[in-house]
């Protein structure tokens, strides 16, 4: 009787060193992102709805098939991107939300690029896509190696390479829209 104790005590025990072992990996995808990642999530967000907002317009609006292909392929990027932030805020338990509007400044310079007529429009629009890829991929830069969470890491590195990828592209296509112009002046 003491063996058939002694093992089912060691069975239970084993079970229980599971079953914590579980929990744990549980409760560490649901440790809260520091303040920095929080706000790196969210300004993301706010700046993808921002993009995606702009994009749809050049898919509809642009003159040239190029800026259109780009607007395009903007949407679709910046759509996986809040799933992703989404994702992460949810196995971090994180309260971000996807914003619904552009922030005031993001509006008026929606409602200036949309005012600009043809060409005008294709140079300023891929002109600010630029910038702001410039901009997102330093900021994904520091992400990748300085934030403290392994899945905010990687999502930092995934879209870091899209868009770099994405910005030799808006560079190639900024290129030909000038080129466009150019001509249009000789």
């Amino acid at each position: 009787m003491t063996r058939a104790l002694k093992f089912g005590v060691l069975v239970l025990t084993g079970m229980l060193a599971l079953s914590s072992t579980s929990a744990t990996a549980d409760d560490e995808k649901k440790v809260k992102l520091d303040t920095r990642e929080a706000t790196l999530l969210r300004n993301r967000a706010q700046d993808d709805v921002n993009m995606w907002k702009v994009a749809e317009y050049a898919s509809e609006h642009a003159a040239t098939d190029r800026i259109r292909n780009l607007g395009k392929s903007i949407v679709e990027e910046r759509r996986t991107d809040l799933r992703d932030i989404q994702k992460i805020a949810k196995d971090h338990d994180e309260d971000i939300k996807i914003p619904e509007t552009m922030s005031p400044q993001q509006k008026f310079r929606y409602d200036d690029l949309s005012r600009q007529p043809g060409e005008n429009f294709d140079r300023s629009y891929v002109k600010d896509v630029v910038a702001n890829y410039e901009r997102t991929t330093a900021e994904l830069k520091r992400a990748k190696d300085q934030c403290p969470h392994v899945d905010v890491r990687e999502w930092a590195e995934k879209n870091l390479k899209m868009f770099e990828d994405h910005l030799k592209e808006a560079k190639d296509a900024e290129k030909e829209v000038w080129k466009l112009n150019d001509k249009d002046r000789k």
